[in-house]
Order: structure tokens, then C-alpha cells, then sequence
């Protein structure tokens, strides 16, 4: 669903219109035929091929049909039809793990600008104490909150909580670098001059977020050019994490350990990286010397 608002709002934003008027959802359902359900992998692939022809030529009727044909509208319902499907799911989770849900929920609200829903998810998700990534994400939703009413101090002071929730222990820190991160307050925050606090709060991620290292140093190069830089970053580890961590709160255990100083938990983790990094390096090193010795056998395997 993500990914199908992504397309839809690109779409929009290159014929200069929101999407929402040019081909809604319920457009969709009113046509004659309209596509209600997903299309096979290979029933989408023909419109697919259709789209961009369709958007380079402003052709409105052609880039409804593309999407309709690809299940992108099928995966964009309103607001309202979506949202109300979404929370009667979450209601149906019982226990703690109901707080992976609501943060979830609370983040899709958020990037389609909906804060008000987005902050009343996110109250919810507090009664349930997040901690580690989760409230790393109700303190960047809080921020965008804060920032949409013009309280940026407030919104900045957010900023600061998001990122000060991965250190405070070594177990949250790891739990959230692999969690994927978010840069939209940081980009709005950026936006309203604020270079010094997005830069500080880069070199923190920078440390979070090692898979992404070359893509956030890259950034903080052109903000110190006084450039605005593309903060998108795609990740497809997000489903696969969530369902860890409802598992592993369902079952009684926490996120989170034993508060620790930030320069402690920063020592700890660099000191289990280079662990991490040793015998990996080991072993890289003997399958090169493999392969290079099967190399000089011919016939061999």
C-alpha cells in the first residue's frame, strides 16, 4: 500500500495535480469494469509498460486506465475507507504487541499529513510504552505533529528524543538500526533553516544506521554546501523486523535494557561490530583462498 500511494503521489506531483482529483479511488470503483481486486504479477506488467508514455503526454484518461490495470488504485483507497479497515484490524490485537501496530498506523497517517489521526495513534501506542524504535517513530511523529502548527522549538526538542531513544541502551540502539529510519522531520526542519540541529542529527544516524552510511554522509556534503539533499531512502526490511517485534513483545520480553550513558552504549556497540566484523572477515578471507585453490583444479566444482 505504501509503495502504490508513492506511485500515485508521483504520478500526481508530474502533471501537476494532486492525485486525489485526477484519479481517487472512487473514480475508480464508478467506471464501468473498474478494477476492484489485484491483477497477477503478469496482468500488470502490459499497463505498466503503458504508464510512462501515458504521463509523458498528460493523457489523464490513459495514466487511470495504467494505474487501474497495475491494482495501484485498488491499493489507494480513501483516507477514510483505508484507515477505518486499518484500525479495525489493530483492534483485534490484544497484549503488548498491539503497540507495533499503532506505530505503524501512527507513521501512515503521518506521511499522508493526516496528524491528527497520526497523534491520536500516537497517544494510543504510548499506553503500551515504547521503547527502542518504536518510540524513536512516536517522537519523530510527535515532531511533524508539533511543526504542521508552527511550534518548530518544539518540533526540534522531538528531533532531539527521536534519536536520543537509540542510546539509550546497547540493546535499543541495535534494534534501531534495523529498523528503518525517518528523515521527513529532518527534511521539513531543514527546510525552516535549521542546518546546525539536522546536521547533528545525521552524524547520530550516521552511527544508528550503518547500512546507510554512504547515503547519509552523502547528504550532510550538501547540506554544509547549503544544498537540500534527497533524503528517500527505500527499504525492504521493514515487514519482516515488525513482525519480530510484535512477536518478541507478545511474549512478555522488552526491547530495551538497563539504561546505560550514551558514551557507554557507544563504546559497547562499536566493541560488538568489530566482533561481528572479525570472524566475518575470516571467513570471506578462507573462501577467497578456496575458491582460488578449486580454481587451479580443472573439473572440479
Amino acid at each position: 500500500m505504501k509503495y502504490a500511494y508513492m506511485i500515485r503521489s508521483c504520478i500526481g506531483e508530474s502533471i501537476g495535480t494532486e492525485p486525489a482529483h485526477v484519479f481517487g479511488y472512487e473514480a475508480a470503483q464508478d467506471r464501468p469494469g473498474g478494477q476492484r481486486g489485484l491483477p497477477k504479477s503478469d496482468e500488470a506488467r502490459v499497463p505498466a509498460r503503458k504508464l510512462f508514455p501515458a504521463v509523458a503526454s498528460g493523457d489523464k484518461a490513459a495514466i487511470l486506465s495504467s494505474l487501474e490495470g497495475m491494482g495501484v488504485l485498488a491499493l489507494c483507497p480513501t483516507p477514510e475507507q483505508h484507515f477505518s479497515g486499518m484500525e479495525r484490524i489493530v483492534g483485534r490485537v490484544i497484549g503488548r504487541a498491539k503497540l507495533v501496530f499503532l506505530v505503524e498506523l501512527s507513521l501512515f497517517a503521518a506521511e499522508l499529513g493526516d496528524y491528527e489521526r497520526a497523534t491520536k495513534y500516537a497517544s494510543e501506542a504510548h499506553n503500551f510504552q515504547p521503547v527502542a524504535w518504536q518510540l524513536y517513530s512516536l517522537s519523530m511523529i510527535e515532531g511533524l505533529a508539533a511543526l504542521n502548527v508552527g511550534k518548530k522549538d518544539e518540533a526540534i526538542k522531538y528531533l532531539r528524543k527521536s534519536i536520543d531513544a537509540c542510546f539509550t541502551d546497547v540493546s535499543s540502539c541495535v534494534a534501531c538500526g534495523t529498523g528503518e529510519p525517518n528523515f521527513l522531520l529532518a527534511k521539513k526542519l531543514l527546510e525552516r533553516g535549521e542546518r546546525v540541529e539536522v546536521l547533528r542529527h545525521l552524524v547520530d544516524c550516521n552511527f544508528v544506521w550503518r547500512m546507510l552510511g554512504s547515503h547519509i554522509e552523502a547528504w550532510i556534503r550538501v547540506i554544509e554546501n547549503g544544498g537540500m539533499p534527497d533524503f528517500t531512502v527505500i527499504g525492504t526490511w521493514r515487514l519482516a523486523v515488525q513482525c519480530r517485534s510484535a512477536h518478541f513483545l507478545a511474549s512478555g520480553r522488552d526491547l530495551a535494557g538497563a539504561p546505560m550513558h550514551r558514551d557507554q552504549v557507544i563504546a559497547e556497540v562499536e566493541r560488538m561490530r568489530v566482533e561481528y566484523e572479525l570472524p566475518k572477515k575470516a571467513w570471506l578471507l578462507l573462501s577467497a583462498k578456496l575458491k582460488e585453490r578449486f580454481n587451479k583444479w580443472p573439473g572440479v566444482d
